[in-house]
């Protein structure tokens, strides 16, 4: 039985794998950047480390809608 070309299963999945790694890459990144970020706008560090690790590239984009702090935090 001939299968139908377009339906046919592809065992190539490097592009999926390409993407997977990206994403991987793109989210470890994230995460001293947010943290910079969090100094920067007078947030806690180690908060937003743990919030970027969790969350990846969306963290960086958390702080930038928050803005900066009207409090003071020591640094950690």
């Amino acid at each position: 039985m001939h299968a139908i070309p377009c339906y046919q299963h592809r065992n190539d999945n490097r592009e999926t794998v390409r993407m997977w790694w990206l994403f991987v890459v793109v989210s470890i990144g994230s995460i001293p950047f947010a943290v910079r970020m969090a100094r920067y706008r007078a947030r806690s560090p180690r908060l937003w480390f743990w919030v970027a690790f969790l969350v990846g590239p969306f963290a960086p984009l958390a702080l930038v809608a928050l803005g900066r702090s009207q409090r003071v935090v020591a640094a950690n």
